[in-house]
């Protein structure tokens, strides 16, 4: 049996009661419960599948059914691309790149299913991309730091639901692979789960399994890469732990529970309760307006909390409800980020996506340097401005370059790390080739006329050498290190350095030529 210690990082203190008021936002276009939702990074809001009744009213097949919800005035919910497979009780997720995934559930109300769909915003169409490693319903996703899907949890069936999982799946969208991370403390579902912007993700609440600790808290610290116990949900007196309705972690780094069934599915339940990572406590907030479970929760990059759909009474519902968080924090790690070379030699140019509005973006930094994730140089630029070009670099050497955004509440974390490389223009070795053949006419000329040229004919065979290395580098970049010619190149290119070394020089330029002459042949 795994430990059931409690974190004394954080006190157990009484939770504090404060206001936030609930207001009505705009309505479903349908009825829906067990229902996911995510947000892009232009605050789209996506509710996915789920079913059109609840239980006690006679369940439907599950629905394939999309909407998107766009803010602004007189915002409403659109029906885009449906879900090739409908599902309910499934996770979705976001990757770095605004693919948006809906993940597992149940397809027929008893048996969870193993498959992944993502949509992807280049085509708005809705594909199948790999399996889970198993089947899972009413668990839970989050998108790591790193780009990484975690799905937490979870069951695979409703006929007993049982097992309840700890297992840890976690999904890379760059290779559409799987592999097992550390397992939770203790198996659940129906839980809350969210990650900080240290990467830190938390899961709390749910039904746990015989190990687990009732309305518990466990909190995955990547640095260590392990779980721990964080300071429990305040008790509603559910048994096994109170069943979440929807989740949620705002700007400010605050997770919301919300909504649910009491444990065993009692009763439904309005509470609503927020953990602060940096006090260690919990508060109680302002109950929704109609108590519910099956909801489906999400924050945006403006502060509010949006709450969809779910069921209270015996039936699904269509209601919207928004409260305004009071924090808008940091900005969202600028999207969309790439850098390429310039072609002018020493210069890359990046460009990136502007950031919702609503983020009130006063400034971009773009960082580099010439190691991952260690960057020792950045330039500023404009609110409105989505590209620059970063000068005076090395060329022929990789840099690592990300973006960050910066409001009044501060910078946000890095984007998606890019890289690129500068080099030399093309026309720059066409200008080489000829001054190569010119040194060795000179070369041959000047052997017999003393010291005086021994200057003269060291730079001549040093420029012969680098504008040869230069030449092989960018043929090599075109058209791959395993080209027969370029395999020659490089081996004359050795030797050339081999006769300077021993003051061969004509000999040198000679070789150096026909290092260039293979590399021509790169195409």
């Amino acid at each position: 049996m795994r430990s059931r210690r409690l974190s004394v990082l954080f006190p157990l203190l009484a939770p504090l009661t404060v206001s936030a008021a609930w207001i009505p936002g705009p309505p479903l276009p349908e009825t829906r419960t067990v229902l996911a939702a995510a947000r892009d990074s232009a605050d789209r809001i996506y509710v996915i599948g789920g079913n059109i009744n609840g239980g006690l009213c006679g369940m439907q097949p599950p629905s394939k059914t999309v909407f998107i919800l766009v803010k602004g005035p007189g915002a409403s919910w659109v029906s885009i691309a449906p879900l090739n497979l409908g599902r309910h009780a499934l996770a979705a997720a976001m990757d770095p790149e605004g693919g948006v995934y809906a993940i597992g559930g149940t397809a027929d109300t008893n048996w969870a299913t193993d498959q992944m769909e993502k949509l992807d915003p280049r085509t708005g169409v809705w594909e199948f991309v790999a399996h889970m490693p198993a089947p899972r319903m009413n668990h839970r996703a989050v998108t790591a730091r790193d780009g990484t899907i975690w799905v937490l949890g979870g069951i695979d069936n409703a006929v007993t639901s049982l097992p309840i999982y700890d297992t840890v799946f976690i999904y890379d969208p760059s290779t559409d692979r799987w592999s097992e991370g550390p397992p939770m403390l203790s198996g659940r579902k129906e839980f809350g789960a969210a990650v900080d912007r240290q990467g830190r993700i938390y899961v709390v609440g749910g039904e746990v399994d015989e190990n687990g600790v009732p309305d518990s808290m466990e909190i995955y610290d990547p640095a260590t890469g392990r779980w721990e116990y964080g300071p429990p949900r305040p008790s509603h007196g559910c048994w096994r732990g109170c069943l979440v309705g929807g989740s949620a972690i705002d700007r400010c780094g605050r997770i919301y529970l919300i909504g649910g069934w009491s444990g065993g599915g009692g009763h439904q339940m309005d509470e609503v309760d927020r953990f602060d990572p940096r006090t260690g406590l919990w508060e109680q907030l302002d109950c929704i307006p109609v108590a519910t479970a099956g909801l489906a929760a999400v924050a945006t990059s403006t502060g509010q909390i949006y709450i969809m759909g779910g069921e209270h009474g015996i039936c699904a519902t269509t209601d919207v409800y928004v409260m305004d968080t009071g924090c808008v924090g940091p900005p969202s790690p600028p999207t969309g980020v790439s850098a390429v070379d310039a072609g002018t030699g020493g210069a890359v140019n990046v460009a990136w996506q502007l950031n919702p509005a609503g983020e009130n973006v006063s400034a971009y930094n773009v960082y580099y340097g010439q190691a991952p994730r260690s960057y020792d140089s950045h330039v500023t630029v404009g609110a409105n401005v989505t590209s620059c070009q970063l000068s005076g670099l090395d060329d022929y050497v990789t840099y690592y370059i990300a973006v960050t955004a910066v409001n009044a509440g501060g910078e946000s974390d890095y984007s998606t790390e890019v890289t690129a490389v500068p080099t030399l223009p093309a026309s720059r070795y066409a200008k080489a080739l000829a001054e190569i053949a010119i040194a060795v006419e000179h070369l041959m000329k000047a052997k017999d006329l003393g010291a005086d040229y021994s200057e003269c004919i060291q730079r001549i065979v040093d420029d012969a050498e680098r504008d040869t290395f230069h030449f092989i580098w960018y043929q090599q970049a075109k058209y791959g290190a395993q080209q027969k010619s370029i395999i020659s190149a490089w081996a004359a290119y050795n030797e050339g350095l081999q006769e300077k070394v021993a003051g061969r020089f004509s000999e040198a330029v000679k070789k150096f030529r026909l290092g260039w002459v293979h590399a021509e042949q790169a195409k």
